[in-house]
């Protein structure tokens, strides 16, 4: 099977759900307008890549020619789904604890509550804190953060424990270990304690960030130690995420795939060397849910499944050089087997 065509239709049937109460199942069904969008936005046409870059590289060009970063169709169909959410919920009633129940409450209350009894979205004022238009553009960010993201890292790391399969029978039995009865529910406290896997998540990380640089600004300017050089204050930075995350003095042996350099990450690998979030006031504010989504889904496989790589996929991996997202250059395809031992 093609994993992160598989992973992509779980995670954005996932988003659907968790974020505007939408259920697609594009598992099965995977012409529905929701996928296709969650395509359309991030596939490496020189459009979309002529659009990221200038919003990154060359803003005021960007706005100069009137580009947008999102396609004009997709802004549109974001638009009109959230116009229809929050006119069905706030006709009806209708309560679900999701992120669009709250960016209504926002919307119509100028705050937000997750107590049981206050999940309405409220319509105490007739005068919207947040416009429409405003409520699609936080939707938007968390559509195309939320899933293809979590994609990515699923499959990467499911690439790793197929070559590494010493350390897929350790996950695995941490799995059996942790979660006894797997016909129960999978509780938090479970995930909590699931380490050594969430150590494969970080090491996944950081050999395989989702996007290969983040972009700031210098706040004041800097002399680089060791040189007569400064950074102006205001002056645009690009930071090689996969770079600084494959530095040999940071990371000893930065190929191999390790996840026991991250037991004990906070004493043992320098400060802010680990940006697959991002970091500061700018980390990425969904960073919790997307580890979770992570978790989640590798349990759902290696509980049940030993994986192992496809012959065509069995070689040198090499990067997409197009793609927005961090992804292999061909599909990853492997061989899922039921597990002889559950």
């Amino acid at each position: 099977v093609d994993v992160r065509e598989i992973m992509s239709r779980y995670y954005i049937d996932l988003i659907a759900s968790v974020g505007f109460g939408v259920e697609i199942d594009s598992i099965n069904n995977s012409s529905h307008e929701f996928r296709r969008m969650s395509i359309k936005v991030l596939e490496p046409t020189c459009k979309n890549i002529l659009r990221l870059g200038s919003t990154i590289f060359m803003p005021k060009v960007k706005d100069w020619l009137g580009f947008k970063m999102i396609a004009q169709e997709v802004e549109d169909f974001m638009l009109n789904m959230v116009n229809s959410i929050a006119e069905e919920r706030e006709k009806s009633g209708t309560i679900r604890k999701d992120i669009m129940q709250l960016l209504l409450q926002l919307r119509n209350t100028g705050s937000v509550s997750t107590k049981e009894d206050r999940w309405d979205v409220g319509m105490s004022t007739s005068a919207k804190m947040l416009s429409f238009e405003q409520i699609t553009a936080q939707a938007l960010v968390f559509f195309i953060a939320g899933y293809e993201t979590s994609a990515s890292t699923i499959t990467f790391c499911l690439y790793e424990l197929c070559r590494n399969p010493a350390i897929q029978r350790k996950v695995q039995q941490e799995i059996d270990d942790v979660i006894v009865n797997q016909s129960e529910p999978i509780t938090y406290d479970h995930l909590t304690r699931l380490k050594y896997l969430e150590s494969c998540i970080d090491e996944t990380l950081r050999k395989y960030p989702v996007i290969a640089f983040l972009n700031r600004e210098c706040t004041k300017d800097y002399r680089i130690p060791g040189t007569n050089k400064t950074i102006p204050k205001g002056t645009p930075i690009v930071i090689s995420t996969l770079g600084l995350q494959r530095d040999p003095n940071l990371y000893p042996e930065p190929n191999r795939f390790n996840p026991e350099r991250f037991s004990d990450l906070k004493s043992k690998i320098a400060d802010k060397s680990h940006l697959s979030f991002g970091a500061g006031p700018h980390i990425c504010i969904g960073q919790r849910l997307g580890k979770l989504q992570i978790l989640l889904g590798l349990i759902a496989v290696l509980s049940k499944f030993d994986v192992q790589l496809a012959e065509a996929s069995d070689g040198e991996l090499k990067f997409n050089k197009r793609s927005i997202i961090t992804c292999s250059e061909k599909p990853i395809c492997m061989i899922v087997t039921e597990r002889r031992s559950v």
